[in-house]
């Protein structure tokens, strides 16, 4: 078995096994049952030197289960450790460290901070405002689980705090700072907040906003109407740090080197360290390591191994992230970022097949067919994810990409020019983010989409891999052409058993503190009961259209309100 290989097995196997310890609570039984049974044969065959063809696909089915049972274990003592860190509502005494700076909320200002006991972070809301990136600090308070919607097809807050380490929050009732720590995490953590904050002194907050997110991978501060902008043209995914601003400043940084030095292997290496350097300020976020890890690949391929593999740079890419946290499996950055890579890699090529004489028609088709490839294989993960699509997604997407490298260059730019400079050329600046922002906020044609099922994305990617990526074995297009009419098939029967086998069914929606019921008649009509209501949270938008949908309801038929308390309905009567 190749080195590419053994990667690819590596990765499938982590992947699959971190996905059975999430959703399969008892399967590493069975998995570790196989694995035994597997291993036993394998050294039989040995033993009788038959079968000698059978070994290599043995070691690496042994391989593939020792891995699975590796991500099995890793992702359920995490889920151990967030259900049983502490108890909900009790109080607790910690000594801990401050992790971000303070971010203002309506309620107070917001910090997370690091228990030094078990290494477990939390968020804190107070009033104190003084304490910075660094203190050390005793706490007492109350402990609470942070909350969550147990619907499904709704936005999983819990989940969110787990990718980021966060086990619940801490209602402080007193702090007491006992001093600073400094560290190379505080001071990495003090260079990006600098920056942060040379942006927000020489340009406008909206300005800001966009370069602490493009540039340093900061969207805390980012406006919620920016946010929905952006979700709502499908294009949300231009605010991540991505392997388009790493390519840009791959290119950037040659440029600068080629200036010092022209030895071609040490200004690989200087990019190395440099791009090495960048993720460590802006804390390693899934998709922007993700890029960074495959150029890092990229280049450490060509300067040891003379060759180049896409397999080989994706995979390590996601198996170096999913070691670092497993909770990135259920991340939409990780997702997408990864996702949309591998789409444009295996349909780009196939499906730009014009040539044009002249170079800018031909870059301008070129642009709208990446476009078009990176949304093929993401487009059932937006479905499902956000529950509507923007049919100007793609064409918005050509405009405001271009936008994007220009922003990087500006941003980055600015991080070393002194604030007169930056002073001179503000108002054009703020011009050309203020016309991007117009760009990004023009959407059409935004339909809600029910949540497809399994056998709907299977389908869809049978046929997008049929007609195509075009796989070339015939045993590859029978396979695929077997899964197209199974899963065609399945689908419409399971449909029709649906609507055959109507009955009264009455869901309870979880809307926090409220009260909302769906009813669905026998004839397939459907009666809401209340909506919930909260006055800082719109759970119309994230919680019921999401959990309709998902619930294959576009339509209410009936609305019956109780009464006009705001946890039962949100109101301005």
């Amino acid at each position: 078995m190749n080195k590419i290989n053994i990667i690819l097995v590596l990765n499938i196997g982590y992947i699959l096994g971190i996905l059975i310890g999430l959703y399969i609570q008892k399967g590493i039984v069975l998995f570790l049952c196989v694995e035994i049974l597997i291993y036993l044969v394998s050294i039989q065959i040995r033993k009788t030197r038959k079968y000698i063809k059978l070994i290599i696909p043995i070691q690496t089915a042994i391989i593939f289960f020792i891995i699975q049972i590796t991500g099995i274990i890793v992702i359920q003592n995490k889920e151990n450790k967030f259900n049983y860190t502490y108890t909900n509502h009790s109080s607790i005494q910690v000594v801990a460290i401050v992790e971000s700076k303070g971010l203002e909320k309506e309620y107070g200002t917001e910090y997370i901070i690091k228990i030094k006991e078990n290494n477990t972070k939390l968020k804190m809301r107070t009033n104190q405002t003084n304490l910075t990136v660094g203190d050390i600090i005793k706490v007492d308070g109350e402990y609470e689980v942070s909350p969550s919607y147990k619907n499904e097809g709704v936005f999983n807050y819990q989940n969110y705090l787990k990718k980021e380490n966060i086990y619940g929050s801490i209602q402080p009732s007193n702090i007491v700072k006992i001093s600073n720590k400094k560290s190379i995490k505080t001071l990495i953590k003090n260079i990006s907040d600098s920056l942060k904050n040379k942006f927000r002194k020489n340009f406008t907050k909206q300005t800001a906003e966009y370069f602490n997110a493009i540039i340093l991978g900061d969207k805390s501060e980012l406006d919620k109407q920016i946010k929905e902008n952006f979700q709502m043209g499908g294009i949300s995914h231009l605010l991540a740090i991505s392997g388009m601003h790493i390519n840009f400043i791959v290119i950037l940084v040659t440029f600068s080197i080629e200036k010092i030095t022209k030895d071609n292997r040490l200004k690989k290496k200087l990019t190395i360290l440099i791009l090495i350097l960048y993720a460590t300020i802006i804390d390693f976020s899934p998709s922007a390591i993700r890029a960074i890890i495959m150029a890092n690949m990229h280049i450490l391929s060509i300067l040891v191994l003379r060759t180049d593999s896409f397999p080989v740079n994706i995979s390590l890419s996601s198996l170096i992230l999913l070691i670092k946290n497993p909770y990135y499996i259920i991340d939409s950055g990780f997702l997408l970022s990864f996702v949309a890579t591998i789409s444009i890699v295996c349909i780009f090529k196939k499906i730009t097949i014009k040539t044009f004489k002249n170079k800018l028609v031909q870059k301008l088709y070129e642009s709208i067919m990446l476009s078009i490839s990176a949304n093929i294989l993401i487009l059932p993960i937006i479905v499902n994810l956000f529950k509507k699509i923007s049919l100007s997604t793609i064409l918005i997407g050509i405009i405001v990409s271009p936008f994007i490298f220009i922003i990087d260059g500006i941003g980055l730019i600015s991080l070393f020019l002194p604030s007169f400079i930056l002073k001179i050329i503000q108002p054009v600046i703020e011009i050309f983010i203020s016309v991007f922002d117009f760009i990004s906020s023009i959407h059409f044609f935004t339909i809600y989409i029910k949540t497809l099922t399994i056998f709907q994305i299977l389908l869809y990617y049978s046929v997008v891999f049929k007609y195509l990526i075009k796989p070339k074995r015939n045993i590859l297009k029978k396979i695929i052409n077997v899964l197209i009419i199974s899963t065609l098939v399945l689908d419409i029967t399971i449909n029709l058993y649906k609507n055959i086998n109507q009955n009264l069914e009455i869901y309870m929606i979880d809307v926090g503190q409220g009260d909302s019921t769906l009813i669905k008649t026998p004839i397939g009509r459907t009666i809401l009961v209340d909506g919930g209501g909260s006055e800082n949270y719109n759970v119309g938008e994230n919680v019921l259209i999401p959990y309709l949908l998902n619930k294959k309801i576009n339509k209410i038929d009936y609305l019956m309100i109780s009464h006009f308390d705001t946890d039962h309905v949100r109101t301005d009567f």
